[in-house]
């Protein structure tokens, strides 16, 4: 892997950083959320504890903007400049493949297509000066910890789990479309729930509670967030509920008789 050089980089380095990046990401974004929504939510589009954006921003930041390193100023705007352009690229694709919204800052104000925002643009560039200065010194000691045999079968084994849990999520995301489309009324914002709903992967919900779905047959986009995850956690309890009225009902026939 060291052998293979990405701009003065060897490959090594980069796989390495994408992970503790991409795991670091996934405790931040986990930890403020479920704070936020006050209860545990598992952050991000993987089912593992990774979220590659941030993992392919660090690298993407290591790599492009590490000349600028001697001039903070100019530093944090390449780095406000440069992150917020993969924002917005990374919500215009995702959009174009699911026909979702997975984030909106439509509660920002100064926000281009609720997908960027002046605040979240900022706290990018402030990012990348604490990236140089402190996160990116620990992550090379972290790698630096490891063997480099150890870690080259380390990083192939996280490499197969990483492209199995891409291909899993994938297909789940795909079938949640799916499933939304066919059990919400998205017309007029009018929600239809069925049993059947309960099938539906309520982990991305959960994870992505400002998600919004687009609808073909409309042209119009509705909440498939936050509000839905609730209303099918309560539908839940009344099924729960009910099957466990009925067990007793049936208990108390068979005791009669």
């Amino acid at each position: 892997m060291k052998d293979i050089i990405i701009l003065d980089t060897n490959f090594y380095f980069i796989a390495f950083n994408f992970f503790i990046y991409g795991f670091f990401g996934w405790i931040y974004e986990t930890i403020y959320e479920s704070i936020r929504a006050g209860s545990l939510i598992n952050r991000g589009f993987l089912t593992g504890p990774l979220i590659p954006l941030y993992g392919l921003g660090a690298d993407a930041i290591y790599l492009i903007l590490r000349p600028f390193t001697r001039h903070p100023s100019v530093l944090f705007l390449a780095g406000m400049i440069f992150c917020t352009t993969i924002e917005y690229l990374t919500s215009v694709m995702l959009e174009k493949l699911f026909h979702t919204q997975w984030w909106t800052y439509d509660y920002f104000q100064f926000n281009y297509q609720n997908r960027i925002a002046l605040v979240p643009s900022l706290f990018w560039g402030y990012m990348t000066l604490l990236d140089f200065d402190f996160l990116q010194p620990g992550a090379i000691k972290i790698i630096d910890q490891f063997p480099y045999e150890f870690g080259q079968r380390f990083l192939c084994v996280l490499l197969i789990i990483l492209a199995a849990d891409i291909i899993f999520s994938y297909a789940s995301s795909f079938n949640l479309l799916r499933k939304l489309q066919k059990y919400f009324k998205l017309h007029e914002g009018v929600l239809e729930l069925k049993p059947d709903f309960l099938n539906v992967n309520r982990r991305i919900l959960g994870a992505f509670p400002g998600m919004k779905i687009i609808s073909r047959q409309y042209g119009k986009v509705r909440d498939a967030g936050r509000t839905r995850y609730l209303l099918v956690k309560k539908h839940i309890r009344i099924l729960r509920q009910n099957e466990k009225n009925n067990d007793n009902e049936d208990s108390n026939k068979f005791d009669d008789k």
